[in-house]
């Protein structure tokens, strides 16, 4: 996956990253998904993490984080849904599987990635992996861990 550009300064970034780690530890961690953007790339796709995914208190997480394109790709897809495996403390991230919607809702693409095809990969400065990385461990670190 390529790291895509973070837009906005290190003012506007404290910002989302407060409001997304009081968002990610006030959810209720039991169903439906609570999508809280994150960031968006210098393309214009919104960045997205599901706040019900987050376990208070783990430094390895695995998390569900959706991408929104601007306009649809080449398949028709306008979003793809991403599973996250997230190390705190190294600030890497794997990505374990994906899952792309077109509009209507019909599955265009569907992959969970074998061990071999999963890549760990260094959440690099000023990159939206860096945001969802810091925004993850953020939350992380806020209270005790819970039981999923």
């Amino acid at each position: 996956m390529v790291a895509l550009g973070f837009g906005g300064g290190s003012m506007n970034r404290a910002l989302i990253l407060g409001l997304v780690v009081t968002v990610i530890a006030l959810a209720d961690h039991a169903h439906a998904a609570e999508w809280v953007d994150l960031s968006e790339s210098t393309n214009g796709t919104v960045w997205a993490v599901d706040a019900s995914s987050v376990v208070i208190g783990r430094r390895t997480q695995n998390v569900w984080i959706r991408s929104t394109l601007k306009k649809p790709d080449a398949d028709g897809a306008v979003s793809t849904t991403w599973r996250y495996q997230i190390s705190c403390d190294a600030s890497t991230y794997t990505i374990l599987a994906a899952l792309s919607h077109r509009a209507d809702g019909t599955v265009s693409y569907s992959k969970t990635f074998a061990s071999y095809e999963q890549k760990v990969e260094l959440a690099a400065p000023d990159t939206v992996s860096e945001t969802i990385v810091k925004a993850i461990c953020a939350a992380s670190n806020d209270s005790p861990a819970k039981s999923n």
